[in-house]
């Protein structure tokens, strides 16, 4: 009897220890997604990422390593806004002088690969990112801040500084997107550019 009960236990131990290696396996063998929108800091790079993989409205998006599986986000040209998708003399109703600033430039939103719905945003009280409706391609019935400026995307090499309009609106001022560190939120309202944190990349896996 001891021995039947000894072979018994060992079955079951053999079995848990299988099933931990598999999920185990499962984890770290998790796919990088195809495309991935990641700051400009070399090995120490941060991307956009869906916290705890939670595919939902008003999700905070945080920067984390790259090839997360919850870093899936690409640039989405908004090609019918202000009528060929660029900056104008008159739209979008920027502060001062960055209309004729931002002029011709490309005006894009960051969309979520695991739902093509929802966008990088924010909501009216904080400008740290969360995840929000896309905008229509004329840029309008998405979430706050979901639409953004690429300034230099025509004529310059990656990467770019992305400019918020809602938070440039509200700010008074180019409000530009920066990551502030691993696990934490990535920000739509900071005034200068830090080159590693605050310039942007697609990273295509």
């Amino acid at each position: 009897m001891k021995r039947i009960i000894t072979i018994l236990l060992s079955v079951l131990a053999l079995t848990g220890g299988a099933a931990a290696s598999v999920q185990l396996a499962g984890v770290a063998h998790a796919l990088a997604p195809a495309v991935e929108v990641c700051d400009n800091n070399g090995s120490s790079s941060l991307c956009m990422n869906t916290k705890g993989g939670v595919v939902a409205l008003n999700t905070p998006i945080i920067g984390w390593s790259a090839g997360d599986s919850n870093n899936g986000y690409e640039f989405l040209m908004l090609n019918e806004m202000c009528g060929a998708g660029v900056v104008t003399s008159t739209c979008p109703q920027l502060p001062g002088t960055m209309n004729a600033r931002f002029i011709g430039q490309p005006l894009i939103s960051i969309e979520n690969l695991a739902n093509h719905g929802y966008c990088y945003g924010t909501d009216t009280n904080s400008a740290a990112g969360l995840l929000t409706l896309c905008p229509t391609p004329n840029g309008t019935q998405g979430g706050w801040g979901v639409v953004l400026i690429a300034p230099g995307w025509l004529t310059q090499p990656h990467p770019w500084n992305l400019v918020s309009v809602h938070w440039s609106q509200h700010d008074g001022i180019n409000s530009y997107l920066c990551t502030i560190g691993k696990g934490f939120g990535i920000y739509s309202d900071y005034h200068t550019i830090t080159a590693h944190t605050c310039y942007w990349n697609e990273i295509f896996n």
